[in-house]
């Protein structure tokens, strides 16, 4: 009886260790195919415009305010979309930088999936089938600042 015992308690060990070993095997695989998924990805190196100026590619018409003084404009590329970002400071204030892209988004077919307006910042997010807008305006210093990122899909 002792030795039918161990024989069984050596079993179901041996059982335990080769599970154990399958389970280390099937986690280093995974490993393995996520670090190569992610290899595969490609993304592109920002690209940064010229002082005062928007980004090649960026929206014609995204900014609003023709009198808007750019601050800074960048693209990034990637496989299969893009971003381009442009902050500007503009003489308009929060409201009516919000009310503007809120329109403008809207008639352009935005679906506005989230919407904020307080009296120093707002923050608008739009999407459709071809491309994503976030939008935050806020007041600093007296200026109304406005960050626009559009995302091709």
């Amino acid at each position: 009886m002792q030795i039918k015992g161990k024989v069984i308690l050596a079993l179901v060990g041996a059982a335990v260790a080769l599970i154990a070993l399958y389970c280390l095997v099937m986690v280093s695989q995974l490993q393995n195919g996520t670090t190569q998924l992610a290899s595969q990805t490609t993304y592109g190196t920002k690209k940064q415009a010229p002082a005062g100026q928007l980004a090649a590619g960026f929206p014609v018409g995204f900014v609003l305010d023709a009198n808007a003084k750019i601050s800074n404009s960048f693209s990034i590329p990637y496989q299969k979309s893009g971003q381009y970002t442009a902050t500007f400071i503009s003489a308009k204030t929060v409201a009516q930088e919000y009310n503007g892209y809120l329109q403008y988004l809207k008639a352009s077919g935005f679906t506005i999936l989230n919407s904020v307006l307080t009296k120093s910042s707002a923050h608008l997010y739009g999407t459709q089938a071809t491309a994503d807008a976030n939008i935050t305006i806020s007041t600093v210093a007296g200026k109304t600042n406005v960050m626009v990122s559009y995302l091709t899909k």
